[in-house]
């Protein structure tokens, strides 16, 4: 399943254990509203929105979503229990949207790109 994350409010709406996703997820939605809005819509206003992907969600699903293929501006890993990264996609100045997946859910050519830190 994609959950997708426009404000930190958002993650009242979804379970999310690991502490390290939890933590990348906050920081992440913690300035699209301090920059943006807490009441901006996600979808045409300035900032952008997370899709937060569950264990083994596929590409195909992803696809249907969003157009992951794009060419993004950086991943990085997320040192969480289950390896996930984050990929930032700049759509716009001032519109990205990020995506969190498990690695092992990862495209490779993103794979391929990760910045472990």
């Amino acid at each position: 399943m994609i959950h997708k994350l426009g404000h930190l409010r958002d993650l009242d709406n979804i379970v999310v254990e690991d502490e390290a996703i939890l933590k990348d997820l906050t920081e992440f939605l913690s300035v699209l509203d301090n920059e943006y809005g807490e009441d901006r819509d996600v979808d045409n206003s300035d900032g952008g929105y997370i899709l937060f992907c569950d264990l083994g969600t596929s590409l195909d699903e992803l696809a249907e979503v969003f157009n992951f293929k794009a060419v993004f501006d950086w991943s990085g890993n997320i040192k969480s229990k289950i390896p996930y990264c984050s990929t930032m996609y700049f759509l716009n100045n001032e519109f990205a949207v990020v995506l969190v997946m498990a690695i092992q859910d990862t495209p490779e050519y993103i794979k391929n790109e990760i910045e472990y830190r």
